[in-house]
């Protein structure tokens, strides 16, 4: 099973989008990424749409990622791969999330 998640384009989530997540200082806040959603707040209920891809690699750049090394580039590549696999991924992101009822993220 994870070798096919890791190579299968038709197998779950894990190559048709992008999602990272920490807990920053161990407290009550959340700051992750699932596809063109951004969360950042005190619960999932605090989410936005990105506006760009940039702006999800903007989150990877943040000071709460620094501990992990390499972590900016490895967000960078995965969104490169996903471009190269799935072209309309952020596109179709964006449009279930402006279905569902998401705010745009402001700049």
């Amino acid at each position: 099973m994870i070798k096919r998640s890791r190579s299968d384009t038709s197998f779950g989530p894990f190559l048709t989008g992008i999602r990272f997540c920490l807990y920053p200082n161990n407290n009550n806040a959340i700051l992750a990424v699932r596809d063109a959603c951004i969360f950042n707040g005190t619960s999932t209920k605090h989410k936005f749409i990105a506006q760009s891809r940039e702006m999800i690699q903007s989150v990877a750049e943040q000071s709460s990622f620094d501990h992990i090394v390499g972590f900016k580039s490895l967000v960078e590549e995965a969104i490169s791969v996903l471009d190269r696999e799935n072209p309309n991924w952020f596109n179709v992101s964006c449009a279930i999330l402006r279905e569902k009822g998401v705010p745009e993220m402001k700049v």
